[in-house]
C-alpha cells in the first residue's frame, strides 16, 4: 500500500473558533484551565481570547464559563484526505427536549441528566479521594456488561502522587519523542513505513497529534494532576476484543464517580506503559493483560459539568408500513 503523506499525516485543517464576549468576561481563566489544548488565554487587559489556534470545538470552555461569555463560532473540520469531514452547522444542537407519548414536554430522568451533563474533568483539587469511594467506582466497573460475559478487565489503583509523577514523566518523554517524529520530515518517512506495515489510522488523526504535542510539551499534564488514577487492563483474548469491553466498563465507572461528587477523565496516554517492560513488571502487568486506558478521578476544582451542544448526526428510521426509510437530523 502506498499512501499520500500529506493527506494521511498532515492534512489541511480548519481549526475551530470560539467567540468571547468581552463585556461578560471577568478574566477568571477557567476557560483556559478547562481546555485540553489551552487555546483561550487571559491577556494583560484581564480578558480571555484565543491564544492558540488548535481548537477542536469540544465546548469545555463554554460549559465552564461562569458568565456564559463563550460560544462556538466555527467548528473543527479536516479539509481533505483520509480524515476529511463535513463542517457541522452552527449552532450545534443541545439534547432534544424530552416529550411524553402525547408530545407534551416531560422531565429528564436522573439517568438522562447524568449522561447529558457528564464532562471530562481535567482540573482536580489536591484533596485525596477516600478509598471507600474509589471502591464504589471500581465496583461499577466490575459489574459492567461484557461480550459473552467474558469480564476481561483488571484494575490498578495509584494514589501515591510521587509514583504518579514518576510515571507521568516517563510518558511525557515518549510523547515528546513521538511529537518530534511527526513534525520532522525525515522521521515522518520512517513513520510512513511503519504505518504501511501496521495501519493504525486513528493514531494520526490531527486531534490525536495535537494531544500528543500538548502532553509532550508539558502544556497538558499527563494525568491532569489527579490525586487518584485507575488503570484499566484488558485481556487480549476478550470476545470482540478488549477495547469495547473496557469502554463499557469505564463508562460505568465515570458515571458512578460523578454521582459520588467526583470528576473523572479518560487518559489514554497511559497505554504507553505497554512499551515499558520495567514499569509493567513494577505494576504487575503480565500477558494476556495489557493497558487499555485509565481514569483520573478526584474532586473537581471548579464546575466542569453541564449540557453542551453537539453535531446533529442523521438517524435513519424504518417505520412499520412506511413506503421508504426516513432520514432525520
Amino acid at each position: 500500500m502506498t499512501i499520500d503523506k500529506q493527506f494521511m499525516f498532515r492534512p489541511r485543517i480548519h481549526w475551530g473558533k470560539i467567540k468571547i464576549d468581552e463585556e461578560k468576561c471577568i478574566g477568571c481563566g477557567q476557560c483556559s484551565d478547562n481546555c485540553p489544548g489551552k487555546v483561550p488565554v487571559v491577556g494583560d487587559d484581564g480578558k480571555a481570547r484565543m491564544g492558540r489556534e488548535e481548537c477542536i470545538t469540544c465546548s469545555n470552555c463554554v460549559v465552564t464559563c461562569p458568565e456564559e461569555a463563550i460560544t462556538v463560532a466555527e467548528t473543527f473540520y479536516v479539509e481533505e484526505g483520509f480524515y476529511k469531514t463535513t463542517p457541522a452547522d452552527i449552532p450545534y444542537k443541545y439534547p432534544a427536549p424530552p416529550k411524553d407519548v402525547n408530545g407534551k414536554t416531560a422531565e429528564y430522568t436522573a439517568m438522562e441528566k447524568a449522561v447529558f451533563e457528564r464532562r471530562s474533568n481535567r482540573n482536580f483539587k489536591k484533596d485525596p479521594v477516600p478509598e471507600h469511594l474509589i471502591r464504589r467506582v471500581l465496583e461499577a466497573g466490575r459489574m459492567a456488561p461484557s461480550t459473552g460475559n467474558c469480564q476481561p478487565w483488571r484494575f490498578i489503583v495509584i494514589t501515591d502522587t510521587a509514583f504518579l509523577d514518576e510515571l507521568a514523566a516517563r510518558i511525557q518523554m515518549l510523547a515528546q519523542m513521538a511529537s518530534t517524529m511527526y513534525r520532522t520530515d525525515e522521521m515522518l518517512d520512517a513513520l510512513v513505513a511503519q504505518y504501511e506495515m501496521e495501519p493504525q489510522p486513528g493514531m494520526f488523526d490531527p486531534r490525536v497529534q495535537g494531544g500528543i504535542y500538548a502532553v509532550g510539551e508539558g502544556i497538558l499534564p499527563v494525568f491532569l494532576n489527579t490525586p487518584a488514577l485507575i488503570i484499566l487492563l484488558g485481556d487480549e483474548r476478550a470476545i470482540g476484543g478488549p477495547e469495547i469491553n473496557i469502554g463499557i466498563c469505564g463508562t460505568n465507572m465515570t458515571l458512578v464517580a460523578n454521582s459520588l461528587g467526583l470528576g473523572a477523565c479518560w487518559v489514554g496516554f497511559v497505554n504507553l506503559v505497554n512499551m515499558m517492560d520495567d514499569m509493567k513488571q513494577r505494576l504487575g502487568i503480565e500477558p494476556p493483560y495489557k493497558v487499555i486506558a485509565s481514569l483520573a478521578i478526584g474532586y473537581p476544582a471548579f464546575k466542569q459539568h453541564g449540557m453542551v451542544a453537539r453535531e446533529a448526526k442523521p438517524v435513519t428510521w424504518f417505520r412499520p408500513g412506511a413506503a421508504s426509510s426516513e432520514v432525520e437530523y
